[in-house]
């Protein structure tokens, strides 16, 4: 067999270096999490479904002096005595930890398809390890530890997408977010559009939306051109 030539090793070491680069950084597309905001959403959101088609936010930190921050923290589900005993037990303290409240699904008119997220401070008190230590029933899905918060009249369960990130919903849209999560370190940060409007929105929002409208999912009485006209804002 004859050896091969300088110019056909160099051709062949040519191509290994591109599959090799290619792989490699297919790979660390794959392992890295993106660390930046995209305009007002944090980047820990980031780990929220790919294939949702709005996502609002509530910027407590923004609101710290409103009073709609204090409605806010009246309004969480907990009687005082347990927000004490959680702060008392793990060191969270959600009027002061608790940073972003999101929304997300398919429409925003439709609570079945949605999810809430709790966004938590970074470096707070592990939540993790004081839920799984309450008596709420659970199951496992896609590796994932789905806690029952309720059965009726609706049923709703939580999920964690990170240390610091806490979905709540439909049993549905929190199972599929717990498959998304273990496909993709940033499901979201794969979903073009919305990242585009998110990028235009201002990044000290206290309060905002993205929401993609499709033209087919146009109101009563809008043409299709100008449907299409409001999907493109």
């Amino acid at each position: 067999m004859r050896a091969p030539t300088r110019t056909q090793l160099l051709l062949g070491l040519a191509a290994f270096v591109v599959v090799a680069g290619g792989g490699g950084a297919l790979l660390l597309g794959r392992l890295h999490t993106p660390q930046r905001a995209i305009g007002p959403l944090p980047a820990a959101a980031l780990r929220l479904p790919s294939d949702v088609r709005y996502v609002a936010g509530i910027d407590l930190e923004s609101l710290s002096r409103s009073p709609l921050r204090s409605r806010i923290g009246a309004a969480l589900p907990f009687p005082p005595d347990a927000l004490e005993r959680l702060r008392a037990e793990t060191g969270l303290d959600l009027h002061r930890d608790l940073t972003h409240l999101l929304f997300a699904g398919e429409d925003p008119r439709n609570a079945t398809s949605s999810l809430v997220a709790v966004l938590l401070r970074p470096g707070h008190a592990p939540i993790g390890p004081w839920l799984r230590a309450q008596p709420l029933r659970r199951y496992s899905h896609e590796g994932a530890t789905i806690f029952i918060l309720a059965t009726k009249p609706i049923p709703q369960v939580a999920t964690l997408l990170g240390p610091d990130l806490l979905v709540i919903g439909f049993p549905d849209p929190v199972e599929h977010a717990a498959a998304e999560i273990r496909r993709s370190s940033a499901p979201l940060g794969e979903n073009q559009v919305l990242l585009a409007l998110l990028e235009g929105l201002r990044a000290d929002a206290p309060l905002w939306l993205a929401y993609e409208l499709r033209p087919r999912a146009r109101p009563d009485g809008l043409s299709e051109d100008v449907a299409r006209a409001v999907a493109q804002l």
